[in-house]
Order: C-alpha cells, then structure tokens, then sequence
C-alpha cells in the first residue's frame, strides 16, 4: 500500500512521457430528457503502472464514493442506461480495481473531502485510456467495498453522476506532462470541449440501441 501510494504521488508531480490522456465531464444524473449540473472533470492518463485517473469533482458528500467505468456510452434516465459495470471477460463478479478475476469495469473509490471536493489522483492499474472510450464513468452516492458481499457491486447505491466517454472521444497524445496538478480548481473549468454537456446529451441519444451489461443492477 505504501509503495502505491508512492507511485501515485510521483506520478502526479512528475513528468509523464508520451502519454495518451482524456478529459471527461461529469454530471449530476438527472430524469430523461434533462441535462444535470456539472461536477467536475476526470483526467485518465495512461502510465507505465496503468490508469492513472486524476480527479477535480465537487459538490459531493464527504466520504468513500463507488467509481466505475459502466457499459454503455449514455447518462440519460439517472444514469441507469449506462448500464452495469463493464466486464468484457462476463466475470459477474466484482472484486475491485486491483483482483483480475474480476470486472474490468471496477475502478479506485474516490474520497470526497469535508466540502465535498475530490481531488486525490487513483490507479487502475488493468485499464489504459483507449479502454475507456465507448463506455461511461458513474460516481455512487455510497463507498466501495470492493465485493459482492454483504450488497452487491460494492454496495455503492444510486447513481450520483455520470460522464460519457463517447466512442470518438478526443485522446491528446502528449510528449509530455509536466507537473500535473492534483489540487487544481475542481469546478470543471478548462475541460476538454470534446466531452462537453452537447456530447454528453449526443451519446445518450445515440446508446439506446446499446442495451444494458448482464450484471447490470438498478441502482449500481
């Protein structure tokens, strides 16, 4: 735990060379038809250790909050048309970020501070950007335990908020990044316009013929 922990920290401070990174927007999830309030952006950033997923969230309870890359590439009727939790390998089991007997869908829970920011950078160390588009990231209003025990799917609850990462989704191809930032503003501004609430509001339109993940749960 200690040598992740290093990891991530070098890895936020240090340069990344060559690096394939995207931005995402998320937003509060919302009836159909509706477009919710922003809470941030997530930048993924491919590293030699995996995914490293940078967040700048807000508005969020103090606490453990589930985070996982769902199915399909929508955030429309409250998240559920994302679907389950994507698991390509039809595992059905879900075991958290770093077990791979597991869905590959499991991300890193991410801890909301006492106003509510997230800014503390995870790893996900079977996933690389390119394996994030086509699909879409919810944040759970509960924690993760990383098991299917005592509740399902880590027990995180309802769908807080959801970002679309469309199919053709911008991926910058960087020489390098220097010195990236892991307590800058939190309240989404300078995201990439590519996952802007148009495309968010595009993909959820263009997913419904995309069906949900058999391991797919009403409210995880």
């Amino acid at each position: 735990m200690k040598r992740l922990f290093a990891v991530l920290i070098g890895l936020s401070v240090c340069s990344i060379v060559s690096a394939a990174s995207l931005s995402v927007n998320l937003y509060k999830t919302v009836p159909a038809g509706q477009q919710g309030a922003s809470i941030g952006t997530i930048v993924a950033v491919d590293t030699e250790f995996g995914l490293l997923i940078i967040p700048h969230l807000h508005s969020l309870t103090p606490g453990i909050h589930g985070f996982h890359l769902h199915t399909n590439p929508s955030c429309a009727d409250q998240g559920k048309a994302a679907g389950g939790h994507w698991d390509p390998g039809k595992t059905g089991m879900h075991l958290g970020p770093y077990d791979s007997e597991g869905e590959l869908g499991d991300l890193p829970a991410l801890t909301a501070d006492a106003k509510g920011q997230v800014t503390l950078p995870v790893l996900a160390p079977r996933l690389k950007v390119a394996m994030l588009q086509g699909h879409a990231l919810v944040v759970h209003e509960g924690g993760d335990n990383y098991s299917d025990l005592p509740l399902p799917l880590g027990g995180g609850g309802a769908r807080f908020a959801c970002g679309v990462v469309a199919s053709n989704a911008l991926v910058t191809q960087n020489s390098a990044i220097q010195d990236v930032d892991t307590h800058g503003d939190s309240s989404g501004k300078g995201a990439d316009d590519g996952n802007s609430s148009d495309q968010h509001s595009d993909a959820d339109s263009s997913a419904e013929e995309g069906g949900s993940d058999s391991s797919a749960d009403s409210t995880s």
